[in-house]
This record gives structure tokens, sequence and C-alpha cells, in this order.
């Protein structure tokens, strides 16, 4: 594929300079993604730049971490849902506590830790009682792992805080507190140095309100706005975002930013990751998330007004079996694949075709192929975009042949341009395959992908 990445695109789109926007961006390469559905945990590990994702309601429990690009599935674990993760900077580990032992399980109050190779038990000499859907966040001016609220069958709503230092658990008893309270969102805010909480669900149903602790007492902070709580989707998720200095919220499809002083909502086009978990990536210098309504590896971008937006779109129509799907959006700089799927022979092969631009008349294909004089065109095949790369080499997959219905196929990435001024251009792409029936063999070509490069 070597010679995919190194086809040079011209372009003529320059990009705005104008007031900037925020948008969701879906970045994973989908075909080797968490097998999760919800209920999973999330922290950023900046020792080592990878999100780390633990376990949740998922077919086969793991934890996997993503660089950026790539997911990667790093280690087995027991089926736990509904827990907490928090990165610890000063020990240089992922902290969990709590959650269900797998779906209809009990809550537990089980403290581990996750460097990356090793999930650790630990055995504290005091722990907080056992529970689920609680908020944690690391408190970095202090040093101390901040816990509160949660639920269990056995306790109901809990309405208490914790801190863990490294080594033990501790209650800390303020003057003022939140009503106990399960599946709210929390994260520190290290600019202002205070813990920042929203939302969940109390004894009276779903709450809107903001909490902030500073290592003393809790304290509700009244804003003139306040997030939209929809009683469908009441996980929230929080991440303080330090390229914005302000905390980033989502939850039920809507995003907001928090300043200190109010909610703002953030006008995104182009969908929010809803039920999902994010986490500031310093490393990276954005928000990344996973899963959630829309589903996929998300992005928080800041992209200037009138830039254009990476975009694909499907047109024509194809004979092979299966259809031609993006599976990563065509960002600049970011690594682009497509996806064919349910395949339904084992006898089957497909190439990729690349063009920079539509054909306005197709060319359509009977009769004999010129390259196999003895094979023949299925009724209907044409070409839809102007071929100027074939790559030759057989599709990529595991196994390169389908292996049964429904099989999604990715080819290797292609590199989308980086060069920013290429924002705006296309690139399209077919599939051409072939495939046996008895003794004979019949080629055809897929509906054909428009790929606009952008932000």
């Amino acid at each position: 594929m070597g010679h995919l990445t190194r086809m040079a695109i011209i372009g003529t789109t320059l990009l705005s300079s104008s007031i900037a926007q925020m948008e969701w961006r879906d970045i994973s390469l989908a075909y080797n993604t968490p097998d999760v559905l919800q209920d999973y945990a999330i922290t950023y590990d900046s020792s080592r730049n990878v999100l780390v994702l633990d376990r949740g309601l998922a077919g086969a429990p793991a934890i996997w971490e993503f660089d950026g690009q790539y997911w990667d599935r790093v280690a087995s674990a027991p089926s736990r849902l509904g827990h907490a993760l928090v990165f610890f900077a000063n020990l240089q580990v992922a902290v969990g506590f709590g959650g269900n032992l797998g779906l209809g399980g009990t809550a537990s109050n089980d403290t581990w830790t996750w460097d990356g190779t090793t999930l650790t038990t630990l055995n504290p000499t005091s722990s907080p009682p056992a529970r689920s859907w609680h908020a944690m966040a690391y408190d970095s001016h202090r040093a101390k792992l901040v816990l509160f609220g949660g639920s269990s069958a056995a306790t109901g709503l809990l309405g208490d805080t914790w801190e863990f230092d490294g080594t033990d658990w501790m209650p800390i008893v303020t003057p003022a507190t939140p009503s106990a309270r399960a599946q709210c969102a929390m994260t520190y805010d290290d600019q202002r140095q205070t813990t920042v909480m929203f939302g969940g669900v109390d004894g009276t149903g779903a709450r809107n309100d903001t909490w902030e602790y500073d290592g003393v007492n809790w304290m509700p902070i009244a804003t003139p706005n306040a997030p939209t709580v929809i009683t469908s989707s009441l996980r929230h998720s929080m991440a303080f975002d330090q390229s914005l200095s302000k905390t980033v919220l989502t939850g039920g499809g809507t995003t907001w930013s928090f300043d200190g002083n109010d909610w703002t909502a953030i006008a995104t086009t182009l969908g929010s990751p809803g039920l999902g978990a994010i986490a500031y990536c310093s490393g990276r210098s954005r928000i990344e998330g996973f899963g959630g309504l829309n589903t996929g590896t998300w992005k928080l971008a800041t992209i200037p007004s009138g830039t254009p937006l990476a975009q694909t779109s499907i047109f024509g129509t194809g004979n092979l079996f299966g259809g031609i799907g993006a599976t990563s959006p065509p960002i600049v700089g970011q690594l682009l694949t497509c996806g064919f799927s349910s395949c339904n022979d084992w006898d089957q092969r497909y190439y990729l075709v690349l063009g920079l631009s539509a054909l306005q008349q197709p060319v359509s294909f009977t009769g004999p192929v010129i390259w196999a004089p003895n094979e023949t065109w299925i009724n209907g095949t044409s070409l839809l975009i102007t071929p100027d790369l074939i790559n030759f080499s057989p599709w990529v997959g595991n196994p390169t042949y389908c292996s049964a219905p429904p099989f999604l196929l990715h080819m290797n990435p292609i590199a989308s341009p980086t060069n920013p001024a290429l924002a705006g251009t296309h690139i399209f792409g077919q599939v051409l395959g072939w495939q046996h029936n008895g003794a004979s063999t019949y080629w055809g070509m897929s509906a054909a992908i428009d790929w606009q490069i952008g932000f």
C-alpha cells in the first residue's frame, strides 16, 4: 500500500481564519474497537499518552487503550460495570473503584490499579462501602482521589465523600454536601484547583445542579444556565479541557462548557457522544472519548469558521455482494480507512480504485474482461470515478477472503494529506472485485464513495 500513501493530490481550497467553532469528530480506525456498549470507565494516562477504557457491558470484558489513532485490547479482565477509573498522576497508574461484578451482579468496594501491564487489586485499611455509578476525580494539587455518591442494592443512594491518597481511603465530613445521588459527572479543574460535579439522580429524580469541592467543603454553584437533563440519557461525562481552560460536559446528545460561573452550550453540528465517556488528553491537547449515542471514538476539535469539514457520501449503485462504506472520516493528518461489508462467498477478492473526480457519464462494462478474456463482467457493472490509481494488491483483511457473512474487510489505511490547504479536496473510491460461480468467474464494481478532506 506504499504507493497509495504517496499519491499526490493538488487542492486549491484555503482555510478561513475567522471565528472558531467546536466540533466532535470521529477519529477511530474502526476495525479494532472495544466491543463495549455502556457502563465502562475511561481515563487518560498522561505518563504513556494513552486513553484507557476499562470493561463495561461488553461481549468480552477487557481493558483497551487508544493512542490517538488505534485501539488495542491490552488485557482481559473480570466483568465489571458502573465503576469509576481515574489516573493518579503521583503514582503513574490508573486507579479504579467499585462497580457491579457483571450484569446483574452485586456492587463491590474493590480498589485496583492498572499500570499499562498489570491489573493489581489493592488492600487498603479502610474503603468506602460497596457501590456503583459513583463519581471520581483526581485532585492534582493535593494528590488525592476524590469519590462521591453512587448506589447499591444494600444501601440505596449514597451521599458520602471519600479521598484516596494512594495508600488508604479516608471518609471526609463536610459542612455542606450534595444530596445522595448516583450517575453524576465529576472532574478536577486544575487551574481553579477545585473539583466540579454536575447532575445525577437523587431521591427527587434527575438533577442539573452544579457543585464544587475544594478539599474542605462542598459548595453549590448557582449558574444562570444549566445543561439540559434528558432522563433517558443520565450518564453524563465531564473533563477539564486545559486548552480551553473550561470544564466540558457531554450527555443526552448535547455538549456544554463551564468556566466556573456559568454553563454555555457548545453548538456542535455533527452530534455529541451522548452516553459516552470522555477524558482530556494533554499529550494531544484535546478531549477524547468513546461510544455514546453515535458510537465511535471522538475528539473535540476547534475548527476555524468556514473550514471545510471532513465528510463522506456514497453515490451510484454497485453489483457486488456487500457495500462500500467509510469507517473513519478523511480528517487532515489522520489515517483513513474504508470498509466493504456483507461478503457472502468464500471465493471473492477485492481491489480498491482511487480517483480525483467522479465521471459525468459512468462507463459500463459488458462481456469479457480485458485482462482476463475467459472471465466476464456482471451485468450492470459501471465505473463511476476516474481510475487514477488501482491498488492491484488484494484487499487486506483477516482473513483476506471473506470468512462468513456479514464480514467487514478493511484495506490498509490511506494517509490523508497532511497539508491543511488541501481541506475541501475530494478523493473518490470504488471497489473492484471478482467472485466465482461454479467454474465461471465474474467481475463487478461497488457503488462509489466521496471523501471530502477536512477537519
